[in-house]
């Protein structure tokens, strides 16, 4: 893959390339690596670049009011939407992408309270949802996904649940309530569906949720991963561990988990937008993390190339688009 040359990043040596089973995201071992690309159009230029997909050759990115398309080498191609309340139009953040088996792109239109559907050319199809609690109703959507079936899910940040839809948009069922219990969500935002499971980035409990495709809990990410003090561990008394050695660990990440991604190994890649941070869990454990030498700034969705052998990171705080060669990253290749 050739990605514009304009767009290369400055090099830098790797560091700190030995990682742990058990490290935090934000220890001091995360290895600095330098992204291959950014993306940034000069001639429409990102105002606060937040979710990304990778399709047939086409990195789709979200935007305020629109959805920007660009070529897989990074060469701008079009937009579609503007700012407005019509069909077609968006009012402020597009959130969460998703294109369904169909290759319609389902876009959330967050400040009309809604999704939109449109050809992967930007041809509007159809919208569904409209402002409020009652079921099929939205007060702050932000993720989607779409089932092997063609179910949407649309995760809500002040519903702090999921809805489920099906494929003409017509409510179908809700998933978990507001909460920090073991199967609540706090401000869901970003999802992921893999072998019929799935993943929610539960912001506000600094964790990823793991249920089914009907709602029912199965665990959360990472089971061990953070490494914590005596003085941390004297007020986790009441939570129950399998081992001592388990006991060590806090079974929450860091900061706000935003894009999540898994990559041919099965092992689910995650932001941590506080500390601009990449961790990788595994097996349950968070086994590796990385950073950029160019610091992201509020990062948020992720996407892998059709081949995995590249990762998107939406830099909304920069207002571009990281591209890493996952090949280079040390500490996932041992």
């Amino acid at each position: 893959m050739n990605f514009i040359t304009k767009n290369i990043a400055v090099s830098i040596s790797l560091i700190c390339s030995i990682m742990v089973i058990g490290c935090s995201p934000n220890s001091s071992q995360t290895e600095v690596v330098e992204p291959v690309a950014v993306i940034a159009s000069e001639e429409n230029p990102f105002i606060n670049v937040d979710s990304i997909i990778v399709h047939d050759e086409r990195i789709y990115v979200s935007d305020i009011n629109t959805v920007k398309i660009f070529n897989i080498d990074g060469s701008y191609l079009k937009t579609i939407g503007e700012a407005g309340s019509a069909d077609g139009q968006f009012a402020g953040e597009v959130i969460g992408l998703a294109i369904n088996h169909n290759n319609e792109l389902l876009a959330v239109d967050m400040e009309n309270y809604r999704v939109q559907v449109f050809d992967l050319e930007g041809k509007f199809i159809r919208t569904f949802g409209s402002q409020g609690d009652k079921p099929g109703q939205f007060l702050m959507p932000q993720g989607i996904t779409v089932d092997q079936y063609g179910l949407i899910f649309v995760t809500d940040k002040e519903r702090s649940d999921i809805q489920v839809f099906s494929p003409s948009g017509e409510f179908l069922y809700q998933i978990s309530q507001k909460g920090s219990g073991k199967a609540d969500l706090l401000e869901p935002e970003s999802m992921i569906i893999k072998d019929e499971r799935l993943y929610v980035a539960d912001e506000g409990n600094y964790r990823i949720q793991v249920f089914d495709l009907r709602g029912n809990y199965i665990k959360h990410l990472p089971e061990v991963g953070v490494l914590i003090s005596p003085q941390q561990e004297a007020s986790m008394d009441d939570m129950i561990y399998n081992t001592a050695i388990y006991k060590r660990y806090d079974r929450t990440l860091e900061g706000d988990v935003e894009g999540i991604a898994f990559d041919q190994n099965h092992r689910l890649f995650f932001v941590d937008e506080d500390n601009g941070i990449l961790g990788v869990i595994d097996r349950g454990a968070i086994i590796a993390s990385f950073k950029s030498n160019i610091p992201l700034m509020s990062a948020d969705g992720i996407a892998f190339s059709s081949d995995f052998n590249y990762l998107y990171v939406c830099d909304q705080g920069n207002n571009q688009i990281q591209v890493f060669d996952i090949s280079t990253i040390a500490s996932i290749n041992k």
